[in-house]
């Protein structure tokens, strides 16, 4: 019983020093970018120029700085150049005795109009 608590408690270690992030398209399709290049992050307003929207990514876990690089990596994936922070919250998990949470932040991904 003892090492089984131990697996358990590794493992919830383990997944909140990760960031996990799923993506929705909504818009137009574009080729992926490459992996070092630029993404704005927009974490209060709203670019002061022209975008398109097209979709939107979902990370769980990790830092906030964890977190940003998944957005990015999800937007360059999917030919996005922008990532807009729309949603921020914290979901908690009852696992036995134990509760455990992560923050959860919702992308919109775009493309800058150039």
């Amino acid at each position: 019983m003892f090492k089984k608590i131990h697996i358990l408690a590794a493992l919830a270690l383990a997944l909140s020093s990760c960031a996990m992030g799923s993506f929705t398209r909504t818009g137009n399709n574009y080729p992926a970018l490459a992996e070092d290049a630029r993404v704005d992050v927009v974490m209060r307003s709203k670019p002061d120029y022209k975008y398109e929207v097209i979709g939107m990514a979902e990370v769980k876990g990790g830092t906030l700085e964890m977190q940003l690089d998944k957005a990015r990596a999800i937007a360059r994936e999917n030919g996005g150049d922008v990532i807009i922070i729309v949603e921020t919250g914290t979901n908690y998990q009852v696992t036995g005795d134990q509760l455990n949470s992560y923050d959860v932040r919702v992308f919109e991904v775009a493309r800058r109009i150039r």
